[in-house]
């Protein structure tokens, strides 16, 4: 089960953006895998802001999106397979 998270008290109260389902996925079937730890640094970001972007605090920026991508790839993860819960 992925952790719990919320946002910093400078986050709450602001109004989301709509999380793109493909980046929500794709963080977390990276998480699952690698362990948030180990997607951060391969990201180069911080555990907050991956939980950022996947619930939809803050877009996520073209390259690091491009960066996802690359991780995703090399899981070489089954798209039609179920999320794990």
């Amino acid at each position: 089960m992925l952790t719990g998270y919320t946002p910093p008290k400078s986050l709450q109260g602001m109004n989301r953006l709509p999380a793109s389902p493909l980046i929500t996925r794709a963080l977390t079937i990276a998480e699952q895998r690698l362990g948030m730890d180990e997607l951060a640094a391969r990201l180069g970001a911080t555990s907050d802001t991956i939980r950022i972007w996947r619930n939809g605090h803050a877009s996520m920026p073209e390259r690091k999106f491009l960066k996802l991508i690359d991780i995703i790839t090399d899981l070489d993860v089954d798209w039609q397979a179920p999320p794990e819960a």
